[in-house]
This record gives structure tokens, sequence and C-alpha cells, in this order.
């Protein structure tokens, strides 16, 4: 709702009734899975700003990679 719809924050904790230090604390939640998620599944390359500008995708056993 924050990240994709772009709705402002106040307004997804009032939807999901939470505070909105819970909305705040699910939405870094969030990001730090998707985070591990392309960690493992892919090496990234960043220029001197780190900025994305390049990755390979990495060979594992699970189904997502």
């Amino acid at each position: 709702m924050f990240e994709v719809g772009g709705r402002p924050l106040r307004e997804v904790a009032e939807a999901l009734s939470l505070s909105l230090s819970d909305a705040k604390n699910r939405v870094q939640r969030g990001r730090r899975s998707l985070r591990q998620l392309v960690l493992d599944c892919c090496h990234l390359d960043f220029d001197r700003r780190g900025n994305g500008i390049g990755y390979e995708q990495r060979q594992c056993g699970r189904e997502q990679c």
C-alpha cells in the first residue's frame, strides 16, 4: 500500500488499524525482507555512489532463484 500503491503512511496505518509507529516498523521489516531475498538470489554491482549498475543471478537450489 505504501511502497507500491503510493498511499501516505498515515493513511495505510489507519486502513490497517495500526499506529503510525507500527506501520513504519512493518514497512522497514518488509524492506529488510525484500533486500535479503534479492541478496540471496543475486550478486549486485554498485558504482561509487551506491547506484545499482548490474547483477548476476546466483546458482542455488531454491525454487525462487
